[in-house]
This record gives structure tokens, C-alpha cells and sequence, in this order.
């Protein structure tokens, strides 16, 4: 199964998670990137607030490679403000070529899966994800999302738990 993986990381927390992901299905991750604020800060999250309720548009650069030539396409990115990052909708909204099978990898600050933005998703992929991985920023910075990705790993390979923990496990070194 081909498998690709495309993200947008502000802060680091998704592109780790992606990476992890990337490890563990054999998958290539690839960055899709966007400016940033200059200096974090309450300023730099205000700003951002306002152009996710605005529903600004940023700059994207994302690789150019046939996405929809994949099997199954991971967008991953963060919550802002309940909804998907101003990058990552911005990119869905110029309608690129997917795969049919699309699945969404979700970090954000809260514990509560984010609903309202899996139906955004949907809506804007017009496809309903195989599986979703959402990974609180606790978690994350704890290193405690394994089981998570597991799952959402069998999930998305369409096996059981038994296949997965008897499939070869490529090299899980950590890279930062």
C-alpha cells in the first residue's frame, strides 16, 4: 500500500507525531510549509485567531508531487481555534487531487477531540477519513502517544491488532 504522509507543523508538535507515523508505516512525510509569526507571543496568537475567523488565506508551498497517485493520503496538522490551520485549509481549498482514501492526523492544546473540524475535513476533502488520530500537546510533549498511532496505524492499513504487533517494526530512533 502506498502510502504518503503531508503535514503543516507551527510549532514542531505535528511534524513529530507525523514523523512517528512515517516511522511506523513506512510512509515518507512531507512538509508543507507557510510563514509563521515572526515572534511567538500573545500578539503572534491573536493574530493568528483573527485570520482563522476571518478565513485568511496564507502563502503554502507544498511539494509538488501527484497526491492522488497514493493509495491513502495523511494530512496532518494542528487545531486552531477548533478548526483546521489557516495552511492546511487554505491548501484544500484550491482542490488538489486526492487519493480516495484520505486519513487526518490532529494535534492541538486540549484533550477533546475536535469534531467540528473532522466535518471540515470532510467537507473540504469531500471524503470522510478512514481513520483519525488526534494527540493532545500533553501528549505529545510527554512522548505519550504510542498506543494512539497504533491504532490509528491498523486503522489505516485495514489490519488486526495481531497482524500489526507481528509485522517487522522499522527503526523507531527519534529524529528532531
Amino acid at each position: 500500500m502506498t502510502i504518503r504522509i503531508l503535514c503543516y507543523s507551527l510549532t514542531g508538535n505535528t511534524r513529530h507525531v507525523a514523523e512517528d507515523l512515517g516511522r511506523a508505516l513506512d510512509a515518507p512525510v512531507h512538509l508543507m510549509e507557510a510563514p509563521g509569526p515572526e515572534k511567538p507571543g500573545l500578539w503572534s496568537i491573536l493574530k493568528l485567531g483573527y485570520r482563522v475567523m476571518t478565513r485568511a488565506r496564507a502563502r503554502v508551498r507544498v511539494p509538488e508531487i501527484d497526491w492522488a497517485a497514493s493509495e491513502t493520503l495523511i494530512l496532518g496538522g494542528p487545531v486552531w481555534m477548533g478548526r483546521l490551520s489557516v495552511p492546511m485549509r487554505t491548501w484544500l481549498e484550491t482542490r488538489p487531487a486526492l487519493p480516495d482514501r484520505v486519513a487526518l492526523l490532529i494535534t492541538s492544546g486540549s484533550a477533546e477531540r475536535p469534531e467540528t473540524l473532522i466535518e471540515e475535513f470532510t467537507r473540504l476533502t469531500g471524503r470522510v477519513p478512514v481513520a483519525v488520530l488526534h494527540v493532545p500537546e500533553a501528549a505529545v510533549k510527554a512522548a505519550d502517544f504510542a498506543q494512539p498511532v497504533a491504532s490509528f496505524c491498523r486503522e489505516v492499513l485495514g489490519r488486526s491488532e495481531r497482524e500489526v504487533a507481528d509485522a517487522p517494526q522499522p527503526d523507531r530512533e527519534m529524529v528532531e
